[in-house]
């Protein structure tokens, strides 16, 4: 694609528009919120989609920059920054034009960054960076990065890396302050529950306070708070925050399926209920996103009957409708067309609509993206072993969110707003940000390939502590 300069952006910098309309087919199942009945937990309301540009149309992570401002990080570019409703984004951070740049490690999908203080971000495998003004350097030689988070000088991050031997640390999570690097959460079976589900995104690591981190092993049991020089201050079960407290053991031939970023994957996945999140307010109040998921029955599943949640914020068939609009367009306009597809769904609304539109060129459309629903019917994905209904991916059912509220002041002091956010795509996780009381929120596709993924969706609402 072409690209041209589009004059001054936030911050008085130059940024680049493309030529086009961005067009990746981006077909979510409904997003909704579930009926809320204060004061009797956390509330989240006001939700409202947002359209990414196309250069972030795959980011997996996300933190508020400035007012209106966010940074996404994308696997196989860079972190980048947009303020929202703009036509394209401004590349912050990327490995690209640098010493440390290898083509097969490009990998941003994690990062923590603040308004001053630098980005630090993962490299995936191999490599915790932070960039500042003078520019990049490599913090620490992770292996396997799991989260990062960065505030002020100081930056942690979750992972495993390796000693001169090739054995795991004993630890698996630092904090960084200038020089001195602190070793946090000691890790109890030398890593290996951690290096076996490292693709299942299962840690999480968020300062709470400027001096006080956050950090859920995920593969290890247990809620840590430490302080700046690296002391424990506080060690919670999972149970409290309503996750569980173990994934369970996990062997070498289970760790590999699970590595392979396959439907196994995610089936596994979604026997548990894990901390998917953790975001601050800023005034005390610290808000988890517990994930759970219920495979779909002939009634009502999950903790509440459909009747109980809220009008669907997504009008899925407009919104394919609006999709096929536009591939119509393009084909009229002489523009490339580029088809996202990510499941049997996505593609029978997008056929219903370009076959409802009437128009002549509609026809090609629909017959390529039935031959995008033809090889994905192929796939034959497993769960436990045993084979699935070919094509049967993202798993049928929801994916629930409880948001789970406590204070820095009293860890006890615990409410949660069950199924607070819901998804109908079952290989879909969430990562999020708050400032003051605006939350952003990021759904992704369990898998980064293009076989099983598809494009991120980005919301916004409007967050509250319990009264």
């Amino acid at each position: 694609m072409s690209w041209r300069p589009a004059g001054a952006r936030h911050g008085g910098r130059r940024a680049w528009a493309p030529l086009g309309a961005a067009l990746g087919v981006f077909v979510w199942a409904p997003v909704t919120l579930a009926a809320q009945e204060r004061p009797s937990g956390p509330t989240i309301d006001d939700l409202r989609p947002v359209a990414l540009p196309e250069r972030v149309a795959r980011a997996t992570d996300v933190r508020w920059l400035e007012e209106d401002v966010l940074l996404l990080g994308v696997p196989e570019s860079g972190i980048h920054s947009w303020r929202i409703g703009e036509p394209d984004t401004e590349l912050e951070a990327t490995l690209l034009g640098t010493d440390h740049f290898v083509p097969a490690r490009q990998d941003y999908g994690r990062f923590g960054g603040a308004p001053v203080g630098g980005i630090a971000f993962g490299n995936g495998l191999f490599g915790l960076y932070l960039q500042e003004a003078s520019g990049i350097g490599l913090l620490k030689d992770v292996e396997l990065v799991g989260d990062i988070d960065r505030r002020g000088a100081l930056t942690a991050a979750v992972g495993l890396a390796r000693t001169e031997d090739r054995n795991w640390e004993d630890h698996v999570a630092w904090l960084f302050d200038g020089p001195a690097v602190r070793p946090l959460v000691p890790t109890r079976d030398e890593g290996l529950a951690f290096a076996r589900s490292f693709s299942a995104d299962l840690a999480v690591i968020r300062f709470i306070t400027d001096d006080h981190v956050l950090v859920v092993p995920g593969a290890e049991p247990g809620v840590f708070v430490y302080d700046r020089s690296g002391s424990l201050v506080d060690s919670l079960a999972s149970a409290t925050f309503f996750a569980a407290d173990t994934v369970g053991e996990i062997g070498e031939a289970q760790g590999a399926l699970i590595a392979a970023r396959n439907p196994y994957q995610v089936a596994w996945l979604n026997r548990l209920r894990v901390i998917d999140e953790v975001a601050v307010d800023g005034a005390g109040g610290i808000y988890f996103f517990v994930r759970s998921f219920f495979a779909e029955t002939s009634g009502a599943s999950g903790p509440a009957a459909a009747s109980s949640r809220s009008t669907v914020v997504v009008d899925e068939a407009a919104r394919a409708r609006a999709v096929a609009a536009e591939l119509i367009q393009r084909v009229k306009d002489g523009k490339p067309v580029q088809l996202d597809v990510g499941s049997r769904k996505e593609a029978d609304d997008l056929i219903a609509a370009l076959n409802g539109s009437g128009d002549p060129v509609a026809g090609d459309l629909a017959a390529a993206v039935n031959d995008m629903r033809t090889r994905i019917a192929a796939i034959d994905p497993t769960r436990n072993g045993d084979p699935q209904e070919a094509g049967d991916y993202p798993p049928p059912g929801r994916v629930c969110w409880d948001l789970v509220h406590t204070r820095l002041d009293d860890f006890g002091a615990v409410t949660r707003r069950p199924c607070a956010i819901e998804s109908e795509l079952g290989d879909t996780r969430l990562h999020a940000d708050i400032r003051g009381d605006r939350a952003v929120l990021l759904l992704r596709s369990d898998s980064f390939t293009l076989k099983y993924g598809r494009a991120s969706r980005l919301l916004v609402a409007r967050i509250a502590a319990p009264r």
